[in-house]
């Protein structure tokens, strides 16, 4: 894959300009499967660079019956 996205209508399919979106990632360091610090969360955003991800929707475990995350926490998090 190519390092920069080209503007011209010739990246591959889900390329844009923009780059490709990661929908499902467990992104933020003490969370479920995540990395444990934020220091392999800052490498896992470089690997997903260079292959081409320009966006990223975290998605951490929560909801009101799940006792290991809460709200205050992923705001610390974010």
């Amino acid at each position: 894959m190519e390092r920069y996205m080209k503007t011209d209508g010739t990246n591959p399919p889900g390329q844009g300009i923009f780059g490709l979106i990661d929908i499902n990632c467990h992104i933020l360091p003490g969370t479920e499967d995540g990395p444990d610090n934020f220091r392999e969360a800052a490498e896992m955003l470089r690997i997903a660079y260079d292959e081409g991800i320009r966006t990223i929707v975290a998605t951490p475990p929560y909801n009101k019956k799940n006792p290991i995350m809460d709200g205050d926490k992923l705001d610390r998090l974010v």
